[in-house]
C-alpha cells in the first residue's frame, strides 16, 4: 500500500514540473514572437499565427527527443540514441519545411509555388535545434541535480544507518564487560554489586535515552566516562591506580557520545595495576579540540576479540563522523601501550590538525 504523504508530494512535484515546462514554452514563444515583430517588422498577429504552428513542431520533437535520451542514456545504448536522435531532428526539419511550404506560404500569403526541397537547411534545423536543444539541457540537468541528490541521500542513509549498527556494537562490548564486573561482586560483596548495578543504571539511561544523537554536549559525555571510571574502580582494592585528569573549557562544545570509552575500558582492562604500575588517562580541551591521552602498561596476556571489535569499531565511528578532522596514534613501546587521540571538534574542516 503507497505512503498517502508520499502519493500528495508525487502529484505536488508533477504539477509543478507541468508549470515549469508551460512557463518555459510560454517565455520561448513570446521572446520569438516579439523578435520577429521588432527585427524584422513582422506584423504582429501573423507572427503569432506563424510560430505558434512551428512552435507546435518545437514541443513535439522535444519530448519525443527527450523520451528518447531517457530510453536509450539509461541503457547506455549510445549509438540508438544518436541515430534516433537525428532522425526525428530530420524528421522536425521536413516538417517545419511542410508548414512553411504548404501552410504558411501558400495558405495564408498565396506566394508562387516553389520546389519543395529549394530551402536552406541550416536556417530551418537552427530555428528547430534552439528550442529543443535548450528544454534538452533544462531536462538533463534536472536529471543530475535530481541523482546527485539520490547519491547524497543514499550515502548519508547508509552513513547513519552504519554508524547506529557501530553504536549498537560499543554499547554491547561495554555491557558484557560490566555485567562480568557485577557478577564477579554479587557474591563477594553483595553492598558494592549493588551501587555497581545503581551506577551501570546511570549509564544505560545516558547511552539509551540521550545518546541518540550525531553529538552530545562534551559535558554530558565526560561525566559519563567519570562513572564509567567510578563503577570500574569499585572492583579495586586501592584507588589511586588510576588517575584521571580532565582539562580545558568544554562547556560550549559538543562530541560523538562514547566515543573515548573503548579506549578507556582497554587501559583498565588490560593495564596492569599492580605496586609499581598506574593507569593515566587525561582528556584535555583546547579551544575547539580535544585530546585523549591513555597509558597503560601490559599485562601479559592477549587481547580477547571482544577488545579487537572495540577498537575497529572505534576507528570506523571516527571516520564516519569526524573523517580527516581526527589523529589516532596507538603505540606499544618497552611494555607501555599509549594511545592519542586528537579530534577536531569545529564543524568547518581543516586541512590538518595541530596539537593544543
Amino acid at each position: 500500500m503507497h505512503n498517502p504523504i508520499s502519493i500528495i508530494l508525487e502529484k505536488k512535484n508533477k504539477r509543478i514540473r507541468i508549470i515549469e515546462h508551460v512557463a518555459f514554452w510560454f517565455f520561448y514563444f513570446s521572446f520569438y514572437v516579439f523578435y520577429m515583430v521588432y527585427s524584422y517588422n513582422y506584423n504582429f498577429l501573423n507572427s503569432l499565427r506563424d510560430h505558434l504552428l512551428y512552435l507546435t513542431v518545437d514541443i513535439t520533437i522535444s519530448y519525443i527527443i527527450i523520451f528518447l535520451t531517457d530510453t536509450y542514456l539509461e541503457k547506455k545504448q549510445y549509438f540508438r540514441l544518436i541515430l534516433t536522435t537525428t532522425i526525428t531532428l530530420s524528421a522536425g526539419i521536413i516538417l517545419y519545411r511542410i508548414i512553411y511550404h504548404y501552410v504558411i506560404s501558400r495558405s495564408f500569403y498565396g506566394y508562387p509555388s516553389r520546389d519543395f526541397w529549394d530551402y536552406k537547411f541550416l536556417e530551418y534545423a537552427y530555428g528547430l535545434f534552439s528550442p529543443v536543444a535548450i528544454i534538452n539541457i533544462l531536462h538533463l540537468m534536472r536529471k543530475w541535480v535530481s541523482s546527485q541528490k539520490d547519491v547524497y541521500d543514499m550515502a548519508k542513509l547508509k552513513t547513519n544507518q552504519e554508524l547506529s549498527f557501530l553504536k549498537i556494537q560499543l554499547n554491547q562490548h561495554f555491557l558484557f564487560n560490566t555485567l562480568n564486573n557485577i557478577d564477579s561482586l554479587i557474591y563477594s560483596d553483595p553492598e558494592t554489586a549493588s551501587q555497581t548495578i545503581v551506577n551501570l543504571s546511570n549509564l544505560l539511561r545516558y547511552s539509551i535515552y540521550e545518546t541518540d544523537v550525531q553529538r552530545v554536549p562534551a559535558k554530558k559525555e565526560i561525566d559519563y566516562i567519570i562513572t564509567f571510571i567510578e563503577l570500574y574502580e569499585l572492583r579495586l582494592n586501592d584507588n589511586d591506580k588510576i588517575e584521571l585528569k580532565i582539562s580545558g573549557d568544554y562547556d560550549n562544545l559538543s562530541i560523538m557520545p562514547r566515543l573515548f570509552i573503548p579506549f578507556v575500558e582497554n587501559a583498565l582492562i588490560y593495564g596492569k595495576k599492580d605496586d609499581d604500575s598506574k593507569i593515566y588517562i587525561s582528556i584535555t580541551f583546547c579551544e575547539k579540540k580535544v585530546m585523549l591521552n591513555t597509558m597503560n602498561q601490559i599485562k601479559k596476556i592477549e587481547y580477547d576479540k571482544q577488545g579487537g571489535v572495540g577498537i575497529r569499531n572505534v576507528r570506523r565511528t571516527l571516520d564516519l563522523a569526524y573523517n580527516n578532522r581526527y589523529k589516532l596514534e596507538i603505540s606499544d613501546k618497552d611494555n607501555w601501550y599509549t594511545v592519542k587521540l586528537l579530534i577536531d571538534l569545529d564543524d568547518e574542516r581543516n586541512d590538518e590538525l595541530h596539537n593544543c
